[in-house]
């Protein structure tokens, strides 16, 4: 099938960390099969995903914005919302709707794995960044 063949020479150039071929071929997934919900929506993660990783941080929010936007109930939801307030926060400096984000995920998932992560860093903004700075005088003083 056509389809899995355009999946694994997506998969394939995000393993050789050409990101920028990975994000255009899980694009052009997007533009050849638009009415495949299902492949829509992973294509929108994945490209999120390599956004990120290729640290362009403007499109990979943007993208995750995209999908907690049209896929609220996607079993992914929990992750695209960790990652989109983490971004939001320290990569973005958007604190205010980072806050908002991560607090959204504080009330969908209390018992998620990232909590403990969400929690800390929602503290954190609350702070001014008053706790990471204390982090990081710990860290250098053992070092």
């Amino acid at each position: 099938m056509v389809l899995s063949a355009m999946e694994q020479v997506a998969d394939s150039l995000a393993k050789e960390h050409n990101y920028n071929g990975a994000i255009d071929q899980w694009k052009e997934i997007r533009f050849v099969y638009p009415e495949n919900d299902t492949l829509f929506a992973k294509a929108t993660l994945q490209i999120a995903q390599l956004e990120a990783e290729s640290e362009k941080f403007v499109p990979a929010e943007a993208e995750y914005n995209a999908f907690l936007n049209m896929w609220p109930d996607n079993p992914e939801v929990e992750k695209a919302l960790f990652s989109r307030g983490f971004i939001l926060n320290e990569n973005l400096h958007k604190d205010t709707l980072a806050l908002q984000v991560l607090e959204d995920f504080q009330k969908r998932f209390p018992n998620s794995e990232l909590k403990e992560s969400v929690d800390w860093l929602v503290n954190n903004i609350k702070s001014g960044g008053k706790l990471a700075e204390e982090l990081m005088k710990k860290i250098e003083s053992e070092e």
